[in-house]
C-alpha cells in the first residue's frame, strides 16, 4: 500500500514539475517544442530525487528539535516588545489617525492580550509575563497608553500569582492613568 501511495505522490510531483516547467517555458522566448524533452527529463530527475530524499526528509523532520512552550513564549514576548509602538512612531502618524486611537496602539493592545491569554492557558509562563509587562511599563519610548495597558496587566497578573509589583521606573502619569481606568 505504501508503494502505491508513494508512486502516486511521485507521479503527481512529476506532473506538477512538468506543468510548472512548461508554464515557465511559455513565458520565455525559447520555442517550447525544442525544450519539451528537457522538461520531461527535469521532471524525471525531480521524481528520482524525491524518491531518494523522501526517507531522509521524513526522518529529519521527525528528529527536528522541538522547542519548549517557555522558549516559544519567550520568542513571542521578544517580538511583541519589538513591535510595541514608540512615541516617535505615533508622532509620525498622519494627523487624521491621531484623532482616534491609532491602529498601532490597538494592535499592540491585542498582542498584549495574547500574552495574557497564553499565560491563562499555561500558568507556568507567568514569571515571563510579569517580566514582559514590567519592562513594557517602564520603557520610556513606548506610547503612554500602551505602557498603561502593560502596567494594568502587570498588576492583574501579580495579584493572580501573589507576586510583588515593582513599579519603580514607571512614571506617575502611567500609574495614574491605570488607577483612573480601574476605578
Amino acid at each position: 500500500m505504501k508503494k502505491i501511495v508513494f508512486a502516486f505522490a511521485a507521479a503527481l510531483l512529476a506532473s506538477a514539475a512538468v506543468y510548472f516547467s512548461v508554464r515557465t517555458l511559455e513565458k520565455s522566448e525559447e520555442p517550447v517544442s525544442e525544450s519539451v524533452p528537457a522538461v520531461v527529463a527535469t521532471a524525471a530527475r525531480t521524481e528520482t530525487a524525491t524518491q531518494l530524499n523522501t526517507s531522509t526528509t521524513v526522518s529529519s523532520a521527525t528528529m527536528a528539535p522541538q522547542t519548549s512552550p517557555a522558549a516559544d513564549f519567550a520568542m513571542k514576548l521578544e517580538a511583541t516588545q519589538a513591535n510595541l509602538p514608540t512615541l516617535e512612531k505615533i508622532r509620525a502618524l498622519p494627523s487624521e489617525e491621531k484623532h482616534s486611537t491609532p491602529k498601532v496602539v490597538l494592535d499592540a493592545s491585542l498582542e498584549i492580550g495574547d500574552v495574557a491569554a497564553a499565560i491563562e492557558k499555561d500558568p507556568s509562563l507567568a514569571p515571563q509575563g510579569l517580566e514582559f509587562y514590567s519592562k513594557c511599563a517602564k520603557r520610556s519610548e513606548i506610547a503612554t497608553t500602551v505602557r498603561a495597558v502593560c502596567l494594568s496587566s502587570l498588576r492583574g497578573l501579580a495579584k493572580q500569582t501573589g507576586s510583588q509589583v515593582d513599579e519603580q521606573g514607571v512614571p506617575d502619569s502611567v500609574a495614574k492613568l491605570v488607577d483612573k481606568l480601574n476605578d
